[in-house]
């Protein structure tokens, strides 16, 4: 963290803060009765995390924890789902050894998260009437609630940590919402299913596989566009972008330049040292 700027250790710290606050009361409102789903939840998610896929850039990914938070949320409850984050979260610290300040912003995120969409779900449906009307439009917007707020956090960690704006990042691209959003959703209505019978909740996790394997088209798209031996965006990516610049060019009536770059010599490095060499140069 010490790489950060102030601004962004300020907000990390806040983030992490707040966070821990809200897991500490909720954790004083836990119904321990329910510890054995809550234990079995965080397993699953635990594996979801762990068998996560890449997202749209090297530094970004997708799994389905969002289905079992959704589910536990709406079945359970707030407490039961910070548990559930918190067991799946620090599993996943421990098989990968992230920094501590990255899972420590990711939980106080997710646990902040979390408490905004359980608000925003009591204040439109708060006789927590399940079946009804008035509860469908409750957790949809309160799926939608958990996805935005979710990518504006991580969108603002990006933005002052590395300069990229929320644009800039892809944070807000609709792929990623959508793909969120549709797990959420897919997780609450498993969750109502349960409620009508345990053994309909099943009809929920059919889509699962179908969605992971969607989730790898993001980073198949990604590397359609890289050179395999540099890691460099190839042609195919330069056309597209040197089209949409020119648009931009032309739209804001300002110029454009181009500059382009060539190694000399390269053929002789490959005749002296051979093509792996020359890949490495």
């Amino acid at each position: 963290m010490k790489d950060f700027s102030r601004q962004a250790r300020i907000y990390v710290w806040a983030v992490i803060l707040g966070g821990g606050v809200l897991l500490g009361w909720n954790l004083l409102h836990t119904d321990w009765s329910n510890l054995l789903i809550i234990l079995t939840l965080g397993t699953v998610a635990s594996i979801s995390l762990i068998l996560k896929v890449e997202g749209t850039t090297s530094r970004s990914h997708y799994n389905i924890s969002f289905f079992i938070y959704a589910f536990t949320l709406v079945l359970l409850g707030t407490p039961a789902t910070m548990l559930v984050i918190l067991i799946s979260n620090v599993v996943e610290w421990i098989r990968h050894k992230y920094p501590w300040y990255i899972q420590s912003f990711n939980l106080g995120m997710y646990f902040i998260t979390v408490e905004c969409t359980s608000l925003i779900y009591t204040l439109i449906n708060p006789s927590h009437t399940f079946f009804s009307a008035n509860n469908m439009i409750a957790l949809i917007i309160a799926m939608a609630t958990f996805t935005f707020i979710n990518h504006l956090l991580v969108g603002m960690v990006v933005w002052l940590a590395r300069g990229e704006d929320l644009i800039k990042s892809g944070i807000f691209d609709f792929l990623p919402l959508v793909i969120d959003f549709t797990l959420l959703a897919l997780g609450a209505t498993g969750a109502i299913l349960w409620m009508v019978s345990p053994f309909a909740a099943v009809l929920a996790t059919f889509p699962i596989y179908l969605i992971y394997s969607t989730l790898r088209v993001p980073a198949l798209e990604r590397k359609t566009e890289t050179d395999v031996k540099t890691g460099l965006f190839n042609d195919q990516y330069f056309q597209h972008a040197l089209q949409a610049e020119l648009e931009r060019a032309n739209r804001f009536d300002r110029p454009l330049t181009v500059v382009m770059a060539d190694m000399d010599l390269l053929r002789n490095i490959n005749n002296t040292y051979g093509h792996l060499a020359g890949d490495e140069v």
